[in-house]
C-alpha cells in the first residue's frame, strides 16, 4: 500500500494527538504493547525498549513532571508511507525553570496496518542532557 489520502489523512490526525499534552496518551492507544522504540543519542533516555510501557516510564513519565505544561510537540512534517512513516517535530514543553525544552525530534515509525510496531527516534542529545541537568 502506497501513501494515500486516506492514510495521509489518518496519519496525520494520529500525530496532531502528540500536539497537546492531554491527548498524548491517546496517539500511544495506537503503538503495539510490544513496540521496539529505539531512542538514538548520547544522553541518558537513549536506549532500545522493548515494549511501550518500558518506553514510557523511562522517557515520558520522567520527563513530564519536569515541564509546566505537560510533554507536547509540533509536527513540522510528515513523509507518509506504508508501512512506514516519518515524523519530524519540535518541543513545545516549558521546563518547570520557565525555559522552553528546546527540542527537535526525528520519528521512523513502522506500522502494522494502523498499529506502529518499530520506532527509531532521533533527538538532539545535549538538548535532553541540559534539559535533565536544569531539572533533576
Amino acid at each position: 500500500m502506497d501513501d494515500t489520502p486516506g492514510l495521509t489523512q489518518s496519519r496525520y490526525m494520529l500525530f496532531s494527538k502528540l500536539e497537546r499534552s492531554d491527548t498524548v496518551r491517546e496517539f500511544f492507544h495506537s503503538v503495539a504493547d510490544d513496540v521496539v522504540w529505539t531512542l538514538h543519542g548520547n544522553h541518558p533516555l537513549a536506549g532500545e525498549y522493548r515494549s511501550k510501557q518500558d518506553f514510557l516510564s523511562a522517557t515520558v513519565e520522567r520527563l513530564h513532571p519536569l515541564t509546566r505544561n505537560g510533554i507536547q510537540f509540533l509536527v513540522k512534517r510528515l513523509h507518509v508511507g506504508y508501512p512506514v512513516t516519518a515524523a519530524e517535530m519540535e518541543s513545545t514543553s516549558i521546563g518547570l525553570d520557565g525555559k522552553p525544552y528546546d527540542q527537535i525530534y526525528a520519528w521512523i515509525c513502522r506500522f502494522d496496518h494502523d498499529t506502529i510496531v518499530d520506532v527509531h527516534a532521533y533527538v538532539d542529545s545535549v538538548a535532553v542532557v541540559d534539559f535533565l541537568r536544569r531539572h533533576e
